[in-house]
């Protein structure tokens, strides 16, 4: 088994991404100066194992974006950018680690190895920021997905036309054996906008139910991982329509199949 003292001798001094080296039961434990998004320094560490050695993150990379409340592979979307995060660096991933097998004999490729698998974890962490640029797309295509596993006939971004005359796109449509279901979701990660998306579907609703001869049941779905949405919004909204929160999606279920 590789010791601290072997890796120093042979690569640290070379490798200026390792700041320490430290002996554990599942390995060396390589302290490196890359960071997870929330400033924690990212670990590397070097396993030997059937005559190979192997770098691993031992799935830190993907477990410090759960604790910030982002899952990077639970939509097929998400999946495929996780894997065009990691795919140039030939860096694997098994059961949530990052994985790249090194020669521990050759200074050089152990210190690109590293270098590679630090760089990986990084853009994997990077993920959770291009997701909130993308929080309302991706939210919708989550809705979405979730709706078509559940085989409810859905028709995409249908329009309606409100009493005052001005028509509104929605999410989704769902037929069903009584008034359609009609979607709107909403997601951001700001409470500025959280009240303004708020108010702009308050409008919506109340002229919609305004409107004679409109025979839909409108419903809001809420992103609500982000702590950004307050009690009375939910209250002023639900006193329009049926109110649904992302981490209780059976309501979802309950109000398409009804």
């Amino acid at each position: 088994m590789t010791t601290c003292e072997d890796f120093r001798r042979v690569v640290i001094e070379g490798v200026p991404q390792v700041l320490r080296c430290d002996e554990t039961s599942a390995g060396l434990r390589l302290r490196t100066v890359f960071e997870h998004p929330d400033g924690d320094l990212i670990d590397i560490f070097l396993v030997q194992a059937d005559g190979r050695v192997l770098l691993t993150d031992y799935g830190e990379a993907l477990r410090h974006l759960d604790v910030l409340g982002f899952d990077a592979m639970n939509t097929p979307k998400k999946r495929a950018m996780f894997n065009a995060a990691i795919a140039n660096l030939n860096v694997q991933e098994s059961e949530g680690r990052l994985e790249v097998s090194a020669s521990a004999d050759d200074p050089k490729d152990l210190a690109t190895k590293i270098f590679r698998l630090g760089q990986a974890a990084v853009r994997v962490g990077d993920l959770i920021f291009l997701a909130r640029e993308l929080s309302p797309r991706f939210f919708r295509d989550d809705v979405r997905e979730f709706l078509a596993e559940h085989k409810f006939p859905i028709e995409d971004s249908p329009q309606v036309l409100g009493r005052s005359g001005q028509g509104y796109t929605l999410d989704f449509r769902i037929r069903r054996k009584t008034r359609p279901l009609i979607v709107k979701t909403m997601t951001t990660g700001s409470r500025a906008a959280a009240e303004t998306m708020v108010s702009s579907t308050v409008r919506m609703f109340y002229d919609l139910a305004r409107t004679s001869g409109f025979d839909e049941q409108p419903v809001a779905v809420f992103d609500d991982s982000e702590d950004v949405w307050s009690p009375s919004q939910f209250e002023l909204v639900g006193s329009l329509a049926p109110c649904v929160l992302w981490s209780h999606p059976d309501e979802l279920v309950r109000l398409a199949a009804a």
